[in-house]
Formats: structure tokens, C-alpha cells, sequence
């Protein structure tokens, strides 16, 4: 976390780049329930990991879809994968990278991404 000062000084540097950054066309979101994330993390056995709690995660969340729901111009597609893996799971990804080929008209795109 950051204290006042430092936080003061990421938005001046944040503020300055965002002006100079080009905006994504697309936003593909992966977004897991939170007990999913959890196990996930306790089954990596990272250290630095273990203390993270079911709350903060549900905060982060929540500044994304804030984010994604005030964000202009920028679609948002959000891809719901439950206990899906992609990394190990060749035809699921290739299942991913064709979602992300169909075009849509609304902002947001809602994919729940089955087994």
C-alpha cells in the first residue's frame, strides 16, 4: 500500500502518461469466483501468497468492474471461467481465442465460459 505522498505521486505520473498511452481495443477480463482464487493460491504454496485474504481480492474485483463500467471507449469482454483452465488445456484456449475474435456492439460482453 501506498502512503499519501507516494500515492499523490503515482496519479501526477499516471495522469501525465495516460494522455501519451493508446487505449486498448479490448479488454478481455478472467475473471474466477473468489474461493476459486483462494485454492488456487494455496495450491501454488507461494509464501508471499498465503495471507491474502477472501476480502481484499473481493475489493480488487470490485474496483474492476467499476473501472470496466466507467471506462470510455474501451469494450470489455467479461469472461467468466470458473474452474476452467487454459494454461493446460490446449482446446480450451483456442475456445478463448475464438470468443475473442466475435465482434459485439455493447460495451461490456458477458461470457460464461463452460466446460
Amino acid at each position: 500500500n501506498l502512503n499519501e505522498r507516494e500515492f499523490l505521486l503515482f496519479t501526477r505520473i499516471f495522469e501525465m502518461l495516460e494522455t501519451q498511452i493508446p487505449q486498448p481495443e479490448l479488454i478481455v477480463y478472467l475473471h474466477r469466483p473468489i474461493d476459486q482464487l483462494l485454492l488456487q493460491i494455496e495450491k501454488r504454496g507461494r509464501p508471499y501468497e498465503q495471507e491474502i485474504k477472501h476480502s481484499y481480492l473481493a475489493k480488487i474485483q470490485e474496483k474492476y468492474d467499476q473501472y470496466f463500467h466507467y471506462s470510455q471507449g474501451i469494450q470489455v469482454l467479461y469472461l467468466e471461467l470458473g474452474n476452467n483452465n487454459l494454461v493446460e488445456d490446449d482446446k480450451k484456449l483456442e475456445r478463448l481465442m475464438k470468443i475473442i475474435d466475435q465482434p459485439f456492439s455493447k460495451k461490456i460482453r458477458y461470457v460464461k465460459f463452460l466446460e
